[in-house]
């Protein structure tokens, strides 16, 4: 509750810094990044593939295979952004060692 009240008393430009300091390290930026990796060409790239390959017969089939499409473009953003990512930790963590 103690916390809750400090987050409610931080406004103005402290405020949204530290909001936008929580929501980088929660992960909620997801919200700018995850539609761009969602979007038009991966996931169409791999749907081609994929019912190219499966043929899928019955609508089961057909939303697997459109799952699958979405999960592989998902997976091919993931290990694009990871070392963007590893590398923004350890610059932080490096941050905060020097203050330590």
């Amino acid at each position: 509750m103690e916390m809750q009240a400090q987050s409610m008393a931080e406004t103005g430009s402290e405020g949204n810094s530290a909001s936008r300091a929580n929501a980088l390290q929660h992960g909620l930026t997801s919200k700018k990044l995850l539609p761009k990796a969602l979007q038009g060409e991966r996931v169409e790239h791999y749907r081609k593939r994929l019912r190219r390959e499966l043929e899928p017969a019955t609508t089961v089939e057909g939303v697997l295979v459109d799952e699958m499409a979405r999960h592989a473009a998902m997976m091919e953003f993931s290990e694009q952004t990871e070392g963007a990512v590893l590398r923004h930790g350890a610059s932080e963590l490096a941050s905060l060692l020097k203050t330590v």
